[in-house]
């Protein structure tokens, strides 16, 4: 498994939620020694558009090439975020093969019931040398029961407060109230038998490695 890192000491405008991952994904990949300019970024499960939104705008990435993929179109979405539908749980059918410069998922991946297909789904529409961003919790199989429940408790009285709308607008394919969660050597893994390189993993929040913080990954 790839080495942890006490990064994410970066000052951050105290903007809103959306701003701060967006500085958090810049920072990760300027730490990571990759490019950050992009000709166009894709985020995965986008719900508003608000990170792919913040992002775009931060790598200075023009407008018509900054798309959310989600299960359904939702209200409020972000006019500046081009809309692509995922399909069947995980396809993003109308994304061409190798024509994506940054993949972002933030959060969301737990919720799916293949993750496996979504990152195939990632590794098929990335660009050569084309970069994946992905933060996840890092849950080890032994630790799921115990804590995922925990977890899961967590998220929820997140949404309700914090994003009301956000447990009212899930698709069938996307589980309501839990998630299934990883450690993330089951997604390094993947994405290694898929053929990417991983590059550099970040613990969120006091970098602590524990099953309640979430964490960076980075993939290319």
């Amino acid at each position: 498994m790839g080495r942890f890192y006490k990064g994410l000491n970066v000052k951050t405008p105290p903007f809103n939620r959306a701003d701060a991952k967006s500085f958090q994904i810049l920072n990760i990949l300027k730490r990571s020694g990759l490019p950050v300019k992009y000709n166009n970024l894709l985020d995965w499960g986008t719900f508003q558009g608000k990170i792919a939104k913040a992002t775009g705008k931060l790598l200075g990435i023009p407008r018509k090439h900054i798309y959310g993929a989600d299960v359904k179109r939702q209200d409020g979405i972000d006019s500046s975020v081009n809309y692509i539908p995922v399909t069947n749980g995980y396809q993003v059918a109308e994304v061409k093969d190798d024509s994506i410069a940054l993949g972002i998922c933030s959060m969301v991946i737990h919720h799916v019931e293949n993750p496996e297909k979504v990152l195939e789904e990632f590794v098929r529409i990335l660009e050569p040398g084309g970069v994946l961003v992905l933060r996840e919790h890092d849950i080890s199989y032994g630790e799921r029961q115990s804590v995922g429940f925990i977890v899961d408790i967590l998220h929820l009285f997140y949404d309700y407060v914090f994003e009301p709308s956000l447990r009212f607008n899930m698709d069938k394919n996307m589980t309501i109230c839990q998630g299934t969660y990883h450690s993330f050597e089951f997604y390094i893994k993947i994405l290694e038998r898929l053929g990417m390189l991983h590059v550099r993993t970040e613990i969120s929040r006091n970098h602590e490695k524990n099953p309640f913080n979430a964490g960076w990954m980075v993939f290319k």
